[in-house]
């Protein structure tokens, strides 16, 4: 019987020591998030293959990235005709601004002009492969 009040002590025991905030220290860093858009591999000359090779150059580039999936938008074209296009959306965070490397990957690698990017400082947790 004493067993059966065991078991809600300790979950009572594991939810405090959750909500008290320890947690294991990260190394703070000053980062660069840069969120941004590729097309989709269907419309980049070579495919999956070019694609693939831009994010091995990514990886490269920043140490890693975060590809979140396939998505669609749309925008007015400078002709004012709305169109729509499948793209591939990214995260990177990297300790300094990427974003001309960035520009430079999707210009030789991807063969295009126009780049879709944002970017904003954080404070983070950050690993280093150092």
């Amino acid at each position: 019987m004493r067993t059966l009040y065991l078991a809600p002590l300790i979950l009572a025991l594991l939810l405090a020591a959750a909500l008290s905030g320890a947690r294991p220290a990260l190394a703070e860093a000053q980062l660069t998030c840069h969120f941004f858009v590729i097309p989709a591999a269907a419309a980049v000359p070579g495919g999956e293959a070019t694609v693939t090779a831009f994010k091995a150059e990514l990886a490269r580039l920043a140490g890693g990235f975060t590809a979140l999936g396939q998505a669609n938008g749309g925008m007015i074209a400078p002709g004012g005709q709305f169109e729509t296009d499948a793209h591939e959306v990214f995260v990177v965070s990297a300790k300094k601004d990427l974003t001309k490397d960035i520009r430079h990957l999707v210009k030789t690698i991807l063969k295009r002009d126009n780049l879709y990017l944002v970017t904003w400082p954080v404070t983070g947790g950050y690993l280093p492969n150092e």
